[in-house]
């Protein structure tokens, strides 16, 4: 049987050596190409290549798409390797001829072809088109992703969540704006929002964090959907007990969200507490229903067993007293642009600011207190945001003081600091909020104390009251410059 491979191929060679003799056809005449793919069949292939490789600049116009064919005939590797030989040669640097090679080389699955694609692809763009683009998904590895990255950067247009997802599965850093780009563009924002939870490195997990607390995020439900998944309590629980203690006021698909979320944390009787309060204090069934699934979660039992515990200690206890108003967040429809930061404005408040340290305070210095806080923040963040920042402040006061995070713990200095009382005399404080004068001068007076640099107080404050960078950067300018007091 070798005899006959070893007899065949030498014919191929030597019919491939009078094809290129004065006697037989040249490489510009269709017969060439007729006796090649005889050749080929006998086992002469590397002879066939070789001559179209070294003649490829005398090829002409109407054979080019025939010699790639019989390139591409070669098998998968030999094949391979003649059209990647074949490609950029003289005769074969037109868009026309890269796109037939290139299209031939997407047939191949193989790691070697897959480098030489993106190398290529990443020289010309215009040479990516869908097909290359799910080429690149089913090799599935870091390289793709990194691929994607620099494509995307060019054209946003191709992203999609298939993209997202691989950048989530390789947790590439480099992809963080462009998931950001996908989720306040409203382009798989899921997948965007999986993806940054995922990586978490590089601003991704704050990100998560601020468009879960920032009522005006066009994709808010999906980000407080996956917050959980950064695994990270004292960051993320915070936030989602903001919104339920705002449950009068927030919307509903994301209240009910944040519930689900928040079932899924551990354990702590502030969260469970939070969620309690909304079951108590609802008409909606839909909403009470949520509430339970998410306390029975947490709780790890079923909630048609939690909800006769609490059927029964309903009929054990009065109902509670009626408490007295808390400052709320109005979250108003989605907008389908991201808001634009606004210019730092010079305050002109109507209301002296003052010194606020000095405790007991009258209910009168209370509303004062909160309404100069309203004035000031409404003039540099815009009414809205200033609502909704004051709303975060607040509960985050609150819920602080119900648990023993560092977080807490930091609050809690700030306030023995600032009003010179003890440690329960600090959490009795921090239970009214922004209701006591001088609440935020407190945080603000110690963040600048404890934290050295200007980037770490921005984020330090971000982190606390889940709040957006740009909103921190302004409460630290009104605090520095004595907008709202000492």
């Amino acid at each position: 049987m070798n005899y006959f491979k070893k007899t065949s191929a030498l014919a191929g060679l030597i019919l491939m050596s009078a094809l290129v003799s004065c006697g037989g056809p040249g490489i510009r005449e269709p017969e060439f190409y007729d006796q090649a793919e005889k050749i080929i069949q006998e086992g002469g292939g590397q002879e066939v290549a070789s001559q179209i490789l070294e003649n490829s600049a005398e090829i002409p116009e109407q054979q080019k798409d025939r010699a790639i064919g019989l390139l591409d005939s070669l098998g998968p590797d030999k094949g391979r390797d003649a059209l990647m030989g074949l490609y950029n040669r003289p005769g074969f640097n037109e868009p026309a001829q890269r796109e037939a090679i290139v299209a031939r080389l997407l047939k191949r699955e193989d790691g070697i072809t897959a480098d030489f694609l993106r190398t290529r692809v990443l020289q010309d763009p215009d040479l990516y088109n869908s097909v290359v683009g799910s080429y690149m998904l089913r090799q599935g590895d870091a390289a793709s992703a990194r691929f994607f990255v620099a494509m995307a950067e060019k054209d946003r247009s191709i992203l999609n969540g298939e993209m997202a997802n691989l950048f989530g599965t390789h947790k590439t850093v480099e992809a963080v704006p462009l998931l950001k780009y996908m989720a306040e563009n409203s382009v798989n924002p899921a997948d965007a929002f999986d993806a940054l939870t995922a990586i978490r490195e590089g601003g991704a997990a704050e990100y998560v964090v601020q468009s879960a607390a920032d009522a005006n995020h066009p994709s808010r439900l999906y980000a407080v959907r996956y917050l959980p998944q950064l695994e990270n309590n004292e960051l993320t629980v915070p936030v989602l007990r903001s919104i339920v203690l705002n449950y009068k006021s927030e919307n509903t698909e994301i209240l009910h969200q944040a519930m689900e979320s928040l079932g899924e944390t551990e354990y702590s009787d502030e969260s469970y507490n939070a969620l309690k309060r909304v079951f108590l204090n609802v008409d909606s069934t839909e909403t009470q229903a949520a509430a339970i699934v998410a306390m029975a979660r947490m709780r790890d039992m079923e909630p048609q067993a939690l909800l006769e515990e609490l059927k029964e200690e309903a009929r054990k206890q009065p109902p509670e007293e009626t408490k007295k108003p808390e400052v709320t967040v109005v979250t108003k429809p989605e907008r389908t642009e991201p808001r634009p930061t606004p210019p730092r404005k010079t305050t002109e408040t109507r209301i002296k600011p003052g010194q606020y340290s000095k405790l007991p305070y009258s209910k009168a210095q209370s509303a004062k207190y909160v309404k100069m806080l309203g004035q000031v923040l409404g003039e540099n963040l815009g009414s809205d945001p200033a609502r909704n920042t004051m709303g975060q402040i607040h509960n985050s006061f609150r819920s602080y003081a119900e648990s023993n995070t560092e977080s807490s713990k930091f609050f809690v200095r700030s306030y023995m600091r600032y009003y010179s009382v003890n440690e329960t005399k600090a959490l009795e404080l921090m239970k009214e909020g922004i209701n006591v004068p001088g609440s935020l001068n407190a945080i603000l007076a110690n963040v600048r104390r404890e934290y050295g640099s200007e980037s770490m107080q921005v984020y330090a404050l971000s982190r606390f009251f889940a709040i957006p960078r740009w909103q921190s950067q302004v409460l630290l300018e009104v605090y520095g410059d004595g907008s709202i007091g000492k």
